[in-house]
């Protein structure tokens, strides 16, 4: 499978002289693709099979992506949440705050190895109603520096 562009070449007169045309394979990028809409797909069956919420944080960038899934759980729509780690923590008991950070901190300071069996800090998280829930919580990191540790922090 190929990608092709034409580019007409003019002599002095304007006449056309030639066409050239190039091309490009893009069969393996095609693949690529494909593989990752179906690992895309597997990952959307799974979570929603196992009722499960789903928040991703990209410590380098400081996004926060959530699933409908994690919103609802604390009765909220998907269009109220915001995808910040503020709002992470303000969900967050205010007695378990600090010992939940200090699990976060743990990790990104290689006290605790991401590459170890998952970790997790059970917290109680606010509901929309006022009341609090302790839901079922584990993470990992997904990207470690060379260390092992995971990636720092931006400063």
């Amino acid at each position: 499978m190929g990608h092709g562009q034409r580019f007409p070449l003019f002599d002095a007169d304007g006449a056309l002289e030639k066409v050239v045309i190039s091309f490009h394979d893009v069969s393996q990028l095609k693949h690529t693709e494909a593989v990752l809409k179906e690992r895309a797909e597997q990952l959307r069956l799974v979570l929603e099979g196992a009722d499960l919420g789903l928040w991703d944080w990209n410590i380098r960038s400081g996004e926060v992506k959530r699933n409908a899934r994690w919103a609802t759980m604390l009765g909220y729509t998907y269009e109220e949440i915001e995808h910040t780690t503020m709002q992470w923590s303000d969900f967050v008991h205010p007695d378990d705050r600090e010992r939940a950070w200090a699990s976060i901190i743990e990790v990104l300071e290689g006290v605790r190895r991401p590459t170890s069996s998952s970790t997790g800090c059970s917290t109680r998280t606010a509901r929309t109603a006022g009341s609090w829930t302790r839901p079922a919580s584990c993470s990992a990191t997904r990207q470690a520096g060379r260390s092992g540790c995971a990636a720092p922090m931006p400063t």
